[in-house]
């Protein structure tokens, strides 16, 4: 891990915690502070100017760097300018003294260091400050010259030398395993140009100038990931064997091997120590809501009593009681087994998969992807895949495997498309393409044939029909749109505002009309509370499916088409609900299953609430696409009836945020604090207080979810337990006495995210990943028991009146539910909403959150964010799309020209044939000379054709069958026309703004 920040950030708390009396972090306490473990090994200075000048550590030099000052003793012996005969810079007011790159190993590193004696201690300080070493060549290609006036901009990153003092450091503040090496980057650095002298010669002219560090924070996840990798080999080469492993967080690191993931959870917080804890609580008749308060309060207690035993222990007690630590999780057992593996285990050297790699969910979930973000994600892969020990070899293996991936002869469709320093693949554009192709495919299969002009007209007499029989009047936009869907085409899109009614009068009357005329209904969302909608709305509950679901039905784990799918549901219907949440590959495949079962499509979504989080914006682009007549748009509003209510909903949709801040002020109804902790605990004292059930709070981000749903939590445990001692026949709802520990996990971009909370019967979670055959993403369910075994906790929960039961070892995947992402709460509808503001929110976000109630929505926000929220709650999240990109276009016309020309080379195809033949004659024991890559892929071509030739016969043979079954069902549709009574006549239809049909 390597991390950035202001230089003192961190060490400020520390002296503020030790109760230092001082009018700021002057250097000399800084020094003090990053000195205190440097007892063996030597803080150190690097980077390139402290070579070139000689520099050794010492703290008055450490304190003139600090300061911008050149050392006295160097002054006359350096061949730079000084300002005022002293300073590097020159110093301002506001001068930044510098910048900590924190960097710290895995856990498991922490704890072999614990247990080893002073030349395994040496190793692993060796192979961290090399890492350092390689990271600070990164980051001096990263930083520039500060100056507002761009005079420096022409320098040659390739030269920069910057001044780095590293620090080692062996333990946290509670005297935890924790080695860490805290460097400092000057604020400073030594520049390259490239200028023309008076005698017209090109030469380098060096200068120190003051750095601006902006884009080394910007590329902070590059350099963590590079860190762990380059640390990896360094440890690898020093003997130590390591193996894959992931963080809490979800970041891939590795592990030595011989360490559990139990152990390093146990030694990096004293989990053991902190349970005693809290069981000591409960039997004082104190209990904690959550994990969060009771380790707050045992660290708190913790670090008062280490706080002045750390000041009086030398280096040698400091590595004893670290390693006692270590040992408290840790059997010898358990020591042994770690040495014997580390001594006799081998390093595994992994083969790099392209085509793996660019599954990631980084691919998935992005239209392109940032070189940053690329290049991180290729240094986390490349981690096991060969022994890269410097920055320089590291990054020329990226750059090689980039360059890789953007040829198709590699990868064929999964190949990368370079486009302005980001990156996408040929296969998105494929599906972003195909899905609009498909659309429109659909939108063309409309007849006017007399049959059709019929089945129109009655039709319109089930819509006359729906409308007498509906609980409310539908209104001119809501009957417009319902005689559209009559019409009966190939592809129907409905566009309406959030609460126009769009599923209760729209897609209703879709279903009602089409399961009177016979046919097949399925009725599609991206979320599971939106498919339960979709059952309310008169779909077979078995046809209600989220789109995931839904696929695993139509296709087979290869891609390929469910056969027995396909065939049972030819001429249905599809309607996708919430169309603007579906990616763009899943608009792909949901369009071929209709193409192929020959049915009908109807799309129902709002561009201005939140798109798909897959990349891809499908339902935005077929409307500018799509003749206008295929669309209906739904614009009254009537899910808040009048008042502020619904102008404020109306406003977030008009992106007038002002006239938003206006009425919420005018109806009491926003609410500032100065800190963000107490604009929750104030949101949340709100909530308890309305009795009302239908109530919602809304949160832009999973850590403010995770904010709103601890002090929750708090809130009512604290409740129940007030009630239990206030009245001993008090029964509460919720089990407290019984409180467990659980390990859940959230999934993130490439993997989950784990953290502790704490669960008892009673607690109301939400599920946060599809459980096959229990429960899918998004729904809700109360936890009713829980028990404790070897393999973790199994837990028994109530899901819409089904139990349903887990053991956490295998699905760990929900959360405690009073707070709900934006994403979450799209297509839910409640009486009243709570709504934590956010700077980071968009025009769309907002406008789904501030749309969500019936009678009363608020606002809670700390005053620091209010001017942020309203500027990005006025602005559309960006629309991003491979359509229209002429660097794709021509990437992808050019990969299809390749295969069409040059079939033979198409190595996306044949590329393992080669090696797969090879080792299968190499491992033979035959002395037959191996064929030629020519007659591999000769033979390779012949055996593709014929499969070619064969499925274009079986192809033709069924579009025969069709033809032939449609000849007879058109012929039986006339006989029993004929057969049948006349029916009534209907009269022409008129909605009442001169559409008359």
């Amino acid at each position: 891990m390597f991390k950035i920040e202001k230089t003192g950030k961190n060490a400020f708390k520390y002296l503020t915690d030790c109760e230092k009396q001082h009018n700021g972090l002057n250097n000399q306490f800084f020094a003090q502070y990053l000195e205190a473990d440097n007892k063996h090994f030597k803080a150190i200075l690097s980077g390139g100017m402290a070579d070139d000048m000689g520099l050794e550590y010492s703290t008055d030099v450490f304190k003139s760097l600090m300061s911008g000052e050149c050392p006295e003793a160097l002054r006359n012996k350096i061949p730079y300018d000084l300002k005022n005969g002293k300073s590097f810079v020159n110093i301002k007011a506001d001068y930044q003294a510098g910048t900590d790159l924190l960097s710290a190993p895995p856990k498991s590193v922490s704890m072999e260091f614990s247990l080893s004696d002073y030349d395994g201690k040496k190793k692993i300080v060796e192979a961290m400050r090399e890492t350092d070493l390689e990271i600070q060549k990164f980051i001096a290609m990263k930083v520039k010259p500060s100056c507002d006036r761009g005079e420096y901009k022409d320098f040659d990153p390739s030269k920069t030398k910057i001044m780095v003092a590293t620090f080692t450091h062996y333990e946290d503040r509670q005297i935890d395993p924790h080695i860490h090496n805290h460097g400092v980057l000057m604020n400073f650095a030594e520049f390259t140009f490239n200028e023309v002298n008076e005698k017209g010669e090109m030469v380098e002219v060096k200068k120190v100038l003051a750095l601006d560090v902006e884009d080394i924070f910007k590329t902070q996840l590059e350099m963590s990931s590079m860190y762990d990798t380059i640390l990896n080999a360094r440890l690898r080469d020093k003997g130590y064997k390591t193996e894959y492993a992931q963080t809490s967080e979800g970041h891939q690191t590795f592990r030595l091997c011989g360490f559990t993931e139990a152990q390093e959870k146990g030694v990096s917080k004293r989990g053991e120590e902190i349970k005693e804890f809290i069981e000591q609580q409960k039997k004082k008749g104190k209990h904690f809501a959550n994990m969060t308060m009771a380790e707050a309060e045992y660290k708190k207690l913790a670090q008062s009593q280490t706080r002045e035993e750390k000041k009086e222990l030398s280096t040698e007690e400091i590595w004893k009681t670290i390693r006692d630590e270590t040992e408290k999780v840790m059997t010898k057992d358990e020591i042994s087994n770690k040495n014997k593996v580390q001594k006799l285990g081998v390093n595994q050297i992994e083969k790099f998969d392209m085509n793996a790699f660019l599954e990631r969910n980084i691919f998935n979930t992005n239209t392109y992807v940032s070189e940053t973000e690329l290049r991180k994600e290729l240094s986390n892969a490349l981690r096991f895949c060969g022994n890269h020990t410097s920055f320089v070899g590291l990054e020329k293996e990226i750059n090689k495997q980039i360059e890789r991936m953007k040829d198709p002869r590699n990868l064929g469709i999964n190949a990368l498309v370079e486009v302005d320093g980001a990156f996408t693949k040929l296969s998105t554009y494929q599906n972003e393409k195909k899905s609009l192709e498909n659309l429109l495919l659909l939108s063309s299969k409309n007849s006017n044939d007399e049959q059709s002009k019929a089945q129109e007209q009655r039709n319109l007499l089930l819509l006359d029909k729906f409308k007498s029989e509906s609980k409310f009047e539908l209104n001119a936009g809501q009957e417009d749109a319902c005689a559209l869907v009559a019409k009966n085409n190939g592809l129907t899109v409905i566009v309406g505002d959030a609460g126009t009614g769009k599923t209760t009068s729209v897609i209703k009357f879709a279903a009602e009309m089409n399961k009177a005329n016979g046919v097949n209904v399925f009725g599609l969302s991206t979320q599971t509370t939106t498919a339960e909608a979709l059952e309310e709305a008169g779909i077979d509950k078995n046809n209600c499916l989220n789109t995931k679901l839904f696929l695993t039905k139509c296709y087979d784990k290869t891609g390929r088409f469910n056969r027995e799918f396909i065939e049972r549901n030819q001429n249905s219907v599809f309607i996708i609900d919430e169309a603007g949440m579906v990616g763009a590959e899943d608009y792909k495949k949901i369009t071929d299953v209709v193409v192929a079962t020959n049915s009908k499509l109807i799309i129902v979504g709002d561009q201005k609430q939140l798109s798909s989080v897959s990349y891809g914006h499908t339902f935005e682009q077929i409307q500018e696409e799509l003749d206008k007549s295929f669309i209906s748009r739904l614009d009254i509003n009537t899910r808040q009836k009048e008042g502020a209510s619904k102008e404020i909903a109306e406003a977030y949709r008009d992106k007038n945020i002002d006239k938003v801040f206006e009425l919420l002020d005018r109806e009491n109804c926003l609410i500032t604090e100065k800190t963000s902790k107490k604009t929750i605990e104030r949101l949340v004292n709100d909530y308890f207080e309305d009795k009302d059930s239908s109530k919602i709070i809304i949160c832009g981000t999973n850590q403010e979810i995770d904010a709103v749903n601890g002090i929750c939590r708090e809130r009512v445990i604290s409740e129940e337990i007030e009630k239990s001692k206030l009245d001993k026949k008090y029964k509460s709802s919720y089990d407290f006495k019984n409180q467990y520990e659980i390990t859940v996990s959230r999934p993130t971009a490439n993997g989950s995210r784990k953290k502790d909370l704490m669960f008892c019967a009673g607690d109301e979670v939400v599920f946060l990943k599809n459980m096959k055959g229990s429960v899918n993403n998004g729904q809700t369910g109360k936890i009713t028991s829980i028990k404790k075994n070897n393999s973790g906790f199994d837990v028994v929960a109530n899901v819409d009146g089904k139990e349903v039961k887990f053991n956490t070892n295998e699905y760990s995947y929900f959360n405690h539910s009073f707070a709900l992402s934006s994403h979450k709460s799209q297509g839910k509808t409640y009486n009243n909403t709570y709504h934590l503001g956010s700077s980071k929110t968009t025009s769309n976000k907002s406008y789904v959150d501030g749309s969500r109630h019936r009678n009363q929505y608020k606002l809670y926000i700390d005053e620091k964010s209010v001017e942020n929220f309203k500027k990005n709650a006025a602005k559309s999240s960006r629309k991003v799309t491979t359509i229209g990109n002429k660097t794709v276009e021509d990437a992808y016309a050019a990969y299809l020209k390749s295969i069409k020309t040059a079939p033979l080379s198409n190595q996306h195809l044949i590329g393992g044939i080669i090696k797969d033949n090879t080792e299968k004659y190499a491992n033979s024991m035959s002395n037959k000379p191996l064929p030629s890559d020519r007659e591999i892929l000769e033979k390779y071509e012949m055996k593709q054709r014929q499969k070619r030739i064969d499925e274009e016969l079986r192809q033709r043979e069924i579009e025969l069958q069709r033809k032939l079954a449609d000849i007879e069902r058109i012929e039986q549709n006339y006989k029993n026309q004929q057969n049948a009574m006349t029916l009534q006549k209907p009269t022409p239809y008129n909605s009442g703004r001169g559409m008359s049909r």
